[in-house]
């Protein structure tokens, strides 16, 4: 979904003096707009809809407030931001993280659940674009991520995901991605320790059979043009052999005539 270019739609959300209803998550409000949020959100939509107050307010569970904002952002903006990885500057230099290495594979932990969290809320409010953009993030994260990294991934959204279903598609982006390298992943530190969800489990394998019937497929595709290039070479050179013998009237070797085989 394009980001939406007028600013003034940013204003409105900074600024909360015109609002028509509310959502409030862990104490915190968010004064929104049924013109701007109805059309991305049935949902939501439907809620208010039952509702005869003047000034509706919707209590939002089972997420927190930054994810909350992150749909809203997406609804107003068709975008939304990660300043939720707030470790990152409050912790010390010299504190708890001891390598480079170490600090970006939290964050890339952070970014993935943040997103994950984000995917489920687009869910539950069936947010417009949000779901297919946050999908987009999920697989992202584990395309860039170093293969070291990935048990630990899979391991945190199966974590992450206890109460909630992992959803197909996603399972299936992310199975995509490890085929490509799967001996590398279960070479990788803590990959046999890991307890998955069944349906990533079961989308890995899947996964991994489709590559070996891809790799199958361009070997034998490798072979063929082999074969062929191999086909044209002697084709060439017997034809190149009959144009020398029409050419040639004597054996170099012993000068006789030579006469040519019809």
């Amino acid at each position: 979904m394009p980001a939406l270019s007028n600013p003034s739609l940013a204003d409105l959300i900074k600024d909360g003096d015109i609002y028509d209803f509310t959502l409030t998550c862990d104490g915190e409000v968010f004064k929104l707009h049924q013109a701007i949020v109805c059309p991305k959100s049935f949902v939501i939509q439907a809620i208010l809809e039952e509702r005869s107050e003047e000034l509706q307010n919707i209590y939002v569970e089972g997420f927190d407030s930054d994810t909350v904002r992150k749909m809203i952002d997406f609804i107003y903006l068709g975008r939304y931001k990660l300043d939720s990885i707030r470790y990152q500057n409050e912790a010390p230099v010299d504190q708890a993280v001891g390598s480079l290495d170490e600090l970006q594979d939290e964050v890339t932990v952070q970014v993935l659940l943040s997103h994950l969290r984000t995917y489920y809320i687009a869910n539950r409010f069936e947010v417009e674009g949000l779901w297919e953009y946050s999908s987009s993030q999920i697989k992202r994260v584990f395309a860039s991520a170093p293969t070291r990294l990935v048990p630990r991934l899979l391991q945190e959204m199966t974590s992450s995901t206890v109460q909630r279903r992992l959803p197909w598609m996603v399972a299936s982006d992310i199975a995509f991605n490890i085929a490509g390298r799967i001996e590398d992943v279960v070479a990788a530190p803590g990959f046999h320790r890991l307890d998955v969800d069944s349906a990533l489990f079961l989308e890995v394998i899947e996964a991994c059979g489709q590559r070996v019937r891809y790799l199958q497929q361009e070997l034998e595709f490798s072979r063929r043009i082999q074969d062929a290039a191999m086909w044209m070479a002697n084709t060439s050179i017997e034809e190149a052999d009959d144009g020398a013998l029409e050419v040639t009237s004597q054996c170099h070797h012993c000068q006789n005539v030579t006469s040519r085989l019809v």
